[in-house]
């Protein structure tokens, strides 16, 4: 499932590269520095508030329907296992510098940057999951 999610979260991110509004990019630039805050302060829970926002924000962004869709589903089904990840030492920190790279690769319209950051990211998040599990 992890797989499939990182190619589809990589599919949205390289759609919001074309497909998202000025107005959008803002709101995932501003939403993203907003999140500094809960790693500043540890805040687990408001954070893994703040990463489905910022998800969100990325899926909508594609301006696709259907990809949003399919991306909400298997989100859904992978939640209690996204969630707890955040739980790992320093993975807060390290997951807002994943997101920095994307919203980055976003922001100068890299499809490829964006994708590739958000593989990245998916990748680490089921690795932290396999390490608290092991």
């Amino acid at each position: 499932m992890f797989d499939v999610m990182a190619e589809l979260e990589a599919l949205c991110a390289q759609g919001c590269c074309t497909h998202m509004s000025a107005a959008h990019r803002h709101e995932l630039e501003s939403h993203h520095r907003a999140m500094a805050l809960f790693v500043r302060n540890s805040d687990v829970a408001a954070y893994r508030h703040g990463n489905m926002v910022f998800h969100g924000l990325i899926y909508d962004g594609t301006n696709n329907t259907y990809l949003k869709q399919l991306a909400l589903m298997t989100r859904e089904r992978l939640a209690p296992y996204r969630g707890v990840q955040l739980e790992a030492p320093a993975r807060l920190a390290r997951s807002y510098a994943e997101h920095e790279e994307i919203v980055t690769a976003i922001l100068r319209g890299d499809q490829i940057g964006a994708g590739g950051a958000m593989r990245q990211h998916l990748a680490i998040t089921q690795e932290t999951l396999e390490q608290l599990a092991a």
